[in-house]
C-alpha cells in the first residue's frame, strides 16, 4: 500500500466571496505523486468535492493540484474549511488523505500583509 502525504498551500488567499483556487500537492512516499499512477483524485473542501482529471487541474513542473473556488462557494465557507482527499491509483489502489484544516481569517491576513 502507498503512503501518502499532503500539503495544503498555507499563503493561499481567500475570504468568503472570494473566487480564488486553492492548492494541494500529494506525495507518495516522500515524493510527489507521479500523475502517471493516478487514475482519479477527489478532493473535498468544507463538503465541496471536485475531480482531477475533471474541474481541479494539475501543474507538472510544480507538481501542484489546484482546486478552483468561486465567488458563490466561498460564501459558505465559515472560518476555517476541512479539505481531504481520496487517490485512485490505476492499480486500483484508494488511500485517502487528509490536508487538515484551512483557517481562511488567517489566509486573508497573509494576503494582506504580503500587499501592504
Amino acid at each position: 500500500m502507498s503512503e501518502c502525504s499532503c500539503y495544503a498551500e498555507p499563503n493561499v488567499s481567500m475570504m468568503e466571496g472570494d473566487s480564488w483556487p486553492l492548492l494541494f500537492q500529494i506525495n507518495v512516499d516522500g515524493e510527489p505523486i507521479n500523475i502517471q499512477d493516478v487514475e482519479l483524485i477527489e478532493f473535498t473542501v468544507d463538503g465541496l468535492s471536485k475531480n482531477y482529471p475533471g474541474a481541479v487541474s494539475y501543474d507538472e513542473n510544480t507538481k501542484i493540484f489546484s482546486f478552483p473556488l468561486s465567488q458563490e462557494e466561498t460564501f459558505k465557507f465559515k472560518n476555517q474549511v476541512t479539505a481531504q482527499g481520496r487517490v485512485k491509483f490505476s492499480s486500483d489502489e484508494v488511500v485517502g488523505v487528509n490536508f487538515g484544516k484551512i483557517d481562511t481569517d488567517l489566509i486573508f491576513v497573509q494576503l494582506v500583509d504580503h500587499f501592504l
